[in-house]
């Protein structure tokens, strides 16, 4: 038979792996949507190197590269969907080997999340 506390922590070391997986993808979307967001312009011209119109070029702060984000690295619906599909089966297979751990074993150990959480 399966040893469970060996289970649980090979299931905590997979689901940390998709979790920053996931951690990156949003933190992406993340950053683009606030650059979108608060600093439209200067994202249009560094990340697709579009033209301002003058009004805009008075604001643009060429200075600051915090705008530009290469998005040959934004991920397609697919990339996305299979990012978040692996982070949640991990995420299930996480529970359920906690659950496989007898309650005596499970007070000398940190409990995982409840929910899915980048943090």
């Amino acid at each position: 038979m399966a040893d469970p506390i060996r289970n649980y922590l090979d299931a905590l070391k997979a689901y940390e792996q998709e979790r920053l997986k996931a951690r990156k993808l949003t933190a992406l979307i993340c950053q683009v949507a606030n650059v979108i967001q608060y600093n439209l312009p200067d994202f249009v011209a560094l990340s697709f190197g579009l033209s301002l119109p003058p009004v805009a070029r008075d604001r643009f702060r060429s200075g600051d590269k915090s705008a530009q984000i290469d998005m040959s690295e934004w991920p397609d619906a697919e990339a996305m969907r299979i990012t978040l599909a692996d982070w949640h089966s991990a995420f299930l297979k996480l529970r359920d080997a906690w659950d496989a751990i007898s309650e005596d074993d499970q007070k000398g150990m940190k409990e995982p999340p409840p929910t899915l959480f980048t943090g």
